[in-house]
């Protein structure tokens, strides 16, 4: 009879599921958050886990915390480095160290906020067992001040998008996986590479969106974690040749998958075009300075007569300041055109 009850509490908190989950959870400087990290993956339901904290050599404090924890619960291991390496080799020597089937790799100023994340996702993975992994909702916040900014992450279908559903919707931009809401197959994942440090901050939207492409994944519409936002964050402090750089490359890795050839060149093109657009803002800026130009150009000479000097001054600056950083903006266009041409190859369109 106590055996039958021991069967139960171990079904009804997952720790009889066959399936491993290997949690990475990185961490620099961030001892004021961690315990809240930590505390929410004790909280999930599915307990057949382990938890592998690698510390980025912080200065804060953090080591004494992250012991505490580990001395509570066997389930949980470290690896302290003596000195900052950056996120990307804390997150290899994690996997390298990871003995489950699955993973999930979190940073530690972010946290879970649904305590069946884990559970759902291991579902989702053993109902469609030919799947790379299944991936949800993440609310973005201030890392200021705790403010909700935006939620980010979808898909095509809720449920499962299959290889060609996903990689072509990659490429329209209608789906979109946050790291800090997805579990892979560990084994996938290592045969990708792992975190490729050649793609600094863009080594996990490789990842998170090569791995669909090779077998499909699962989407939960559910918001299960929180990504802080902070203004000098590691993804955006780089220059702009760093930025294409990594993208291109990021579209170099991609065209390796046999199933690439099944996308039309023109998808490609669009896409390489919205990456350009989203870090230069020029679909907002070149209506800007075109309707500058436009204002200054239909005044009629007569009319110049009736408007004040400083209107006229003000409209004389603007065109001359909007001419150079229209030229400026074109210039960086063309250049990162040039990038992605160089790394990743010219795409001849059909029109």
């Amino acid at each position: 009879m106590f055996d039958k009850i021991k069967a139960l509490v171990r079904k009804i908190n997952g720790s009889d599921r066959k399936i491993k989950l290997s949690v990475v959870l990185a961490n620099f400087n961030h001892g004021a958050m961690i315990g809240g990290a930590i505390e929410a993956i004790l909280q999930q339901s599915y307990k057949n886990w382990e938890l592998i904290i690698v510390d980025d050599g912080s200065t804060d404090g953090s080591q004494e915390i992250i012991d505490t924890y580990a001395l509570r619960d066997p389930r949980i291991k470290t690896i302290f480095f003596p000195e900052n390496r950056g996120p990307n080799e804390a997150f290899r020597s994690g996997i390298n160290k990871a003995s489950g089937e699955l993973l999930y790799g979190a940073a530690a100023d972010d946290f879970l906020t649904d305590d069946q994340f884990f559970a759902c996702a291991v579902e989702a993975i053993e109902l469609n067992p030919t799947v790379s992994g299944a991936f949800s909702c993440t609310r973005v916040i201030s890392g200021n001040d705790g403010r909700e900014l935006w939620t980010m992450g979808t898909a095509p279908h809720v449920g499962l998008n299959t290889q060609l559903e996903s990689l072509s919707a990659f490429f329209e931009n209608r789906i979109f996986i946050p790291g800090s809401s997805a579990i892979w197959k560990l084994e996938l994942v290592q045969q990708l590479g792992g975190f490729d440090q050649a793609l600094g901050p863009q080594s996990d939207y490789f990842i998170n969106h090569a791995l669909p492409a090779i077998g499909g994944v699962v989407f939960m519409d559910r918001v299960s974690t929180s990504l802080r936002l902070f203004e000098n964050s590691y993804s955006s402090d780089v220059s702009d040749d760093d930025f294409f750089n990594r993208h291109a490359l990021v579209e170099s890795k991609l065209r390796m998958l046999p199933i690439l050839a099944e996308i039309p060149s023109e998808k490609i093109y669009h896409w390489r075009d919205s990456i350009i657009n989203g870090r230069l803002g020029y679909s907002r800026q070149r209506p800007f300075y075109l309707a500058i130009r436009t204002a200054a150009d239909n005044i009629l000479p007569y009319e110049q007569r009736s408007l004040p000097r400083a209107f006229l001054s003000l409209l004389e600056y603007a065109v001359k300041e909007g001419s150079l950083l229209s030229e400026e903006l074109e210039r960086r266009i063309l250049a990162a055109h040039s990038i992605f041409d160089k790394i990743a190859g010219k795409i001849q369109l059909t029109n």
